[in-house]
């Protein structure tokens, strides 16, 4: 029986490039199946952090499957929070501690979506590090209270220190 979907949770990849691809073989070689995460939001930068592809840039890859309802079924599951999995949406945002503002804006669009589909509110929008399970993790390194007010339309990007 599947689960409703109860978070949405934002990770970082703790990388400053990285694609689907990459994290999929990256989580892999821990021993999962593959990707943990339903979304990865590049920041342009894929193979090294020094070869920067505007175009790249903000891009929504997909990860795990997940169709347009508001359950997680068995083959939807993510591996992105301990104990959240079951019931909830990974997006990865490429980087450590520094974010483009075209991840910003991609991750507005993508996340109102999937607010729309899910009936969620803008308060199930976590940080990993805001999980109980997060054991001292800070992922994803942003200030989520002013990256939740970004997502509702309250505070531009300008406002969140660490987008560039």
């Amino acid at each position: 029986m599947p689960n409703k979907i109860k978070y949405i949770f934002i990770h970082c990849s703790d990388s400053n490039f990285g694609n689907n691809l990459l994290i999929d073989l990256w989580h892999k070689d821990r021993g999962w199946s593959g990707i943990g995460y339903h979304f990865v939001l590049l920041n342009g930068c894929i193979h090294t952090s020094k070869d920067y592809w505007a175009v790249m840039d903000g891009q929504i890859q997909t990860g795990r499957p997940l169709d347009r309802d508001s359950d997680i079924e068995k083959n939807e599951v993510g591996a992105q929070v301990e104990n959240y999995n079951q019931n909830s949406i990974g997006i990865c945002l490429i980087g450590t501690t520094e974010f483009t503002k075209k991840q910003m804006e991609s991750l507005k669009i993508l996340v109102t979506d999937l607010l729309s589909f899910t009936g969620l509110t803008i308060n199930f929008v976590l940080g990993h590090c805001e999980s109980n399970t997060a054991h001292g993790k800070t992922c994803p390194n942003i200030r989520m209270d002013l990256l939740r007010k970004y997502l509702a339309g309250s505070i531009p990007t300008s406002m969140i220190p660490n987008v560039k």
